[in-house]
């Protein structure tokens, strides 16, 4: 087995454009290593947080919860870096078209040209999320929550923003940033919502409320509610952001009934198809 030299690893990104900059972390891609870099005088700080990250991942990995392996922690000169494993996929969505521009390495457009031009490029790629997000199979949305609920049993609590994930169909969905230290509450879980935060996303946008997409919003709605079945998940209140199979189910029969409605009234012009 070759040995890397992930020292070397780390070198390379100083030849190399970052593909995400944060406020103290940049991250680099170097073929299939992701390398997390953080500079400045809280080093030690860093190198206790990185490895803190390792440790953790190392036993989410072992009891199947999916997020890239820690490979390496190390430092060199006034920098602490971390090297993992690359996650492909892609986010479930983009929260606006700044993010959909940060994500692609794409300039913010300044002119109306250029903003047109880019939000209907935001618009397709928000559509194409929705349909391989509502087109997943039921294993994936059982496995994002057992692992959740794994988490929570053990006491972490997931930054559940759409950027921190990742869904590919060959791994389904991969969490990209892991929690470092355990929560004061056993909170309820709430990155679920985000199966639910991509339909209201969606269908905030008045070029996405068509037929098709109200029936892949059920989609969405019922694999979240079947996993939550499977799984006896239970939340104190019936929100939508807490999952309640009750509420869920509530849902969906708004958007069949929608759906009737819209079927109904698709020749009048109330509803683009």
């Amino acid at each position: 087995m070759t040995r890397i030299d992930f020292n070397a690893v780390f070198e390379s990104t100083k030849n190399l454009q970052p593909i995400s900059k944060g406020k103290d972390k940049t991250c680099y891609r170097v073929g299939n290593y992701a390398v997390i870099v953080e500079e400045g005088v809280h080093q030690d700080f860093c190198l206790d947080s990185f490895r803190r990250t390792q440790k953790i991942t190392n036993e989410f990995y072992k009891i199947g919860i999916k997020t890239p392996q820690v490979l390496y922690v190390g430092q060199n000169g006034p920098s602490a870096f971390m090297i993992q494993e690359f996650v492909t996929g892609r986010p479930l969505y983009f929260v606006d078209i700044e993010d959909y521009c940060s994500f692609y390495r794409k300039a913010i457009p300044i002119d109306d040209i250029q903003k047109h031009k880019i939000t209907n490029e935001f618009f397709k790629d928000t559509q194409k999320a929705f349909e391989i997000i509502a087109k997943a199979p039921q294993e994936h949305y059982d496995t994002l929550l057992s692992s959740l609920i794994k988490m929570q049993k053990l006491g972490y609590q997931v930054d559940s923003s759409p950027s921190n994930f990742r869904y590919s169909k060959d791994k389904g969905f991969v969490f990209l940033d892991i929690p470092t230290e355990k929560a004061f509450i056993n909170s309820e879980i709430k990155t679920m919502n985000k199966m639910v935060d991509i339909v209201l996303v969606c269908l905030a946008h008045k070029e996405m409320q068509t037929t098709n997409n109200f029936k892949l919003a059920k989609e969405i709605f019922s694999k979240c509610m079947n996993s939550a079945q499977k799984l006896e998940y239970k939340t104190k209140s019936a929100t939508v952001w807490d999952l309640q199979p009750s509420y869920l189910k509530g849902v969906i029969n708004v958007l069949e009934e929608y759906d009737k409605y819209s079927e109904n009234n698709k020749n009048k012009g109330l509803l683009n198809t």
